[in-house]
């Protein structure tokens, strides 16, 4: 497909240096499967501190691969009392007191690239190795309380 044929069938951009992704990986681009992502922010002037960076740096990344701003993401783990969406630990006790990594990440789904919650870690590793196949889920609980250890009153 040529150039002017692409921006003929999904549309101009919104806004200038706006960039562009698919709701749907499978499908090819199309107007129903385009998602314009808002303008990442132009890089630091001068020479800026390693705060700056920082800030800048988690802005851009949340804009480029899930299309929400650090408001939105702020805005989610507020909804969420702080917390893991599934585990319900705070990020500092979900990772152990690793300070480096005491974000909650954005869980999305694979297929869509909507935004589902803030998960830690673990949580966000477990939900990926299944698949996110809700049934393998199922069949690992069913196996946990098949094998599960009697309880210390019902072993006396």
């Amino acid at each position: 497909m040529k150039f002017p044929n692409f921006l003929a069938d999904v549309g101009d951009k919104p806004v200038p240096r706006a960039s562009i992704r698919r709701r749907d990986e499978a499908l090819p681009f199309s107007r129903d499967n385009v998602i314009w992502l808002p303008a990442v922010p132009s890089p630091l002037p001068g020479n800026p501190s390693a705060g700056q960076k920082s800030t800048y740096n988690r802005e851009r990344h949340l804009l480029r691969k899930y299309a929400i701003t650090s408001v939105e993401y702020d805005r989610l783990l507020k909804a969420q009392g702080g917390v893991c969406a599934i585990c319900k630990l705070p990020p500092e006790i979900a990772h152990k007191g690793n300070t480096r990594s005491c974000l909650l990440g954005v869980d999305h789904c694979h297929t869509t690239g909507r935004v589902r919650s803030l998960l830690c870690v673990r949580c966000n590793n477990m939900i990926g190795s299944a698949k996110e196949s809700p049934d393998l889920l199922r069949a690992a609980i069913a196996y946990l309380e098949h094998h599960a250890e009697p309880a210390a009153e019902e072993a006396a």
